[in-house]
């Protein structure tokens, strides 16, 4: 006899109840005998119903009664079926069998082994078969099922028992152990279907990943099996500024023996975007000296990466503005306040280059700071003709920011200089500065790899932009300023003229320079209106006081008046004072006086 039968679970009590030795019911019909069911019910402790029912499927029916009354005294339920087709009907109409034996050779009709592959078809059930040959051509008639058993009919009773028994067992651990494969199927669909990648890696140079789940698609856009080839290295994947963290990483965990541990980098995308992610890896030791494997799954963090980072932003935001306005207005120029935002967003975005240009009337830029990492070209000083990008130009012109996430896709840059070919940059986010509705400069980051722009940074980068413009036309305004005050300088000391100003109630005086050429004195000699009554000529003191105390009492708002003063050489000079009201207190008296005055000597010596 011979028993093979691939793995299975049996049950304590397969018998709760049969019948007695006797005729065999008709096909496919139960045996019911009530004094055998009693007897199988007290030794099983259960009832005719319970009973595993088995079908026998047999030609010969002197074979059959023995073999039905054999498997009813060790406690089955017997169902009989004379042919393959037989069987195959009652399979289909009685669902309490729970096993066949199955006759190879069964004569007329269909085999044993095509009956067994039509029940197979609709139903999973264990066969034992059952054949009085052992020769090859009868056993491979049964070629393509998978058996319980192979048992020869004069094997004894103690060996179709047993074989009976086994094979019940195994099927009930195939059946179970399927139920698991489909559950560990079903939680594995449900994982990798979503964000989750995972993947089994050794950890040897240039070996590629083992495994890889389906979903890597979504991730990264590379196929598993692509992966799986080894076409793609770790190098094209992992960001050039993690890779080698990485690898240290994973080394070290490799001979420190800590299995577990989460790692967060970045990789890059098919279409060359980087991807942030977290890998949580645990790392297996195998066998024979081999590398170890490491084992883990990928979640994608970069909307949770962007949303922290919006909200680091948000506060930087407002200390890089209140520094910027700290810098600007403690200087003379507005280079320190470009030079400590260039650094600051350097300093948050080291993969990237931070740029500061001026633009000329011309369009022609002018690099005045930049800050990148080792890859990029050093554009420091750098000169660039933007008129040979014309499209690009016009872009900056319209004083709107200017996002491209790839300068190759936009058609802007198509034709002349563009940013990737003078600068090496594929991604470029421009904020343009404006000084008095004209193109003054532009402050730029610049990405190597096409990349989508974050919004938090669009944002940033155009405050930025705005204020720099406001810095720049304030420095602008007062570079002009400063030219129309040395103008009007130069106008005043032409015509003998000097600027004075006094604060009331204190009578705190000041002159401009000018007053050297009037009176010979600096400017400093005079701090209030007593200083200047004493170099008055003692018979113009009172119309001088008169005119001061008018304007003080606001019964005038301006006069003048000629007097004589002594100058420094102790000669007398003429002199034209112009005065008015300043500043007035609504409830009171002036805050201060201004005026101006003119050296007239000359024309009263003409007189």
């Amino acid at each position: 006899m011979a028993v093979d039968a691939p793995c299975a679970q049996g049950d304590e009590s397969r018998a709760g109840g049969s019948s007695e030795d006797g005729d065999l019911p008709e096909d496919g019909g139960p045996s019911e005998d009530a004094g055998s069911v009693q007897k199988e019910s007290e030794a099983h402790k259960g009832s005719a119903a319970e009973a595993v029912r088995l079908l026998l499927v047999e030609d010969e029916t002197v074979i059959a009664l023995a073999e039905a009354a054999l498997l009813r005294r060790a406690g089955y339920d017997v169902v009989h079926a004379s042919s393959g087709e037989a069987a195959v009907k009652t399979v289909a109409e009685d669902p309490r069998i729970a096993l066949v034996l199955m006759d190879i050779d069964l004569g007329f009709g269909i085999d044993g082994g095509e009956a067994a592959r039509l029940i197979l078809a609709e139903r999973e059930l264990p066969v034992v078969f059952l054949t009085s040959h052992t020769e090859k051509e009868h056993v491979d008639r049964a070629r393509g099922i998978v058996p319980y058993g192979y048992v020869t009919k004069d094997s004894g009773e103690h060996v179709l028992l047993s074989a009976i028994e086994v094979a019940l067992r195994l099927f009930d651990a195939n059946v179970k152990l399927q139920q698991e494969r489909a559950k560990l199927r079903e939680e594995r669909e449900l994982f990798i279907s979503g964000p989750t990648v995972v993947f089994r890696w050794p950890v040897q140079a240039g070996h590629p990943p083992t495994y890889v789940s389906p979903n890597v698609t979504d991730l990264l856009g590379y196929t598993a099996e692509e992966l799986q080839s080894g076409s793609i290295t770790l190098k094209e994947i992992i960001h050039a500024e993690d890779l080698r963290r990485v690898r240290r990483q994973v080394e070290r965990r490799a001979v420190t023996g800590k299995k577990r541990f989460v790692l967060e980098y970045r990789l890059i995308r098919r279409d060359g975007k980087p991807v942030e992610v977290r890998s949580h890896t645990s790392l297996v030791r195998a066998r024979n000296r081999r590398p170890p494997i490491v084992l883990g799954y990928l979640q994608d963090i970069s909307q949770e990466r962007r949303k922290a980072r919006a909200l680091d932003y948000s506060y930087m935001r407002a200390d890089w503005l209140r520094e910027m306005a700290r810098r600007s207005f403690s200087a003379p120029s507005p280079e320190p306040a470009v030079a400590y935002i260039v650094d600051a967003i350097r300093e948050q975005e080291p993969d990237l280059r931070v740029m500061y240009a001026t633009v000329d009337r011309q369009g022609r830029l002018t690099v005045q700071k930049s800050m990148q990492p080792k890859r990029f070209l050093p554009l420091e000083s750098a000169t660039i003709d933007l008129r040979t990008a014309p499209e690009y130009l016009a872009a900056l012109r319209t004083g709107k920011t200017l996002v491209v996430e790839d300068v190759l896709q936009d058609a802007r840059f198509v034709g002349g200089v563009i940013p990737s070919d003078a600068w090496g940059a594929r991604a470029v986010l421009d904020v343009p500065l404006q000084g008095r509705g004209k193109l003054v400069g532009v402050i730029s980051l610049h990405s190597d790899r096409p990349r989508t722009w974050p919004r938090y940074l669009v944002a940033t980068m155009r405050e930025i932009g705005d204020y720099l413009s406001l810095v720049l036309r304030s420095f602008a305004m007062w570079e002009q300023l400063r030219g129309n005050e040395e103008r009007l300088r130069r106008a005043i000391d032409a015509g003998g003229l000097a600027w004075w100003e006094m604060e009331l109630p204190s009578t705190r005086l000041v002159f401009d320079r000018g007053i050297g050429h009037v009176f010979g004195f600096p400017p400093e000699r005079f701090k209030r209106y007593t200083d200047l009554l004493r170099l008055v000529h003692r018979e113009d003191v009172e119309s001088v006081r008169m005119l001061v105390e008018r304007l003080r009492s606001r019964e005038i708002t301006r006069g003048s008046l000629e007097c004589r003063v002594r100058r420094v050489d102790g000669s007398l000079a003429w002199v034209r004072v112009l005065a008015t009201v300043s500043s007035v207190n609504d409830s009171g008296p002036p805050l201060g006086l201004c005026g101006m005055v003119e050296d007239i000597t000359a024309r009263k010596e003409a007189e």
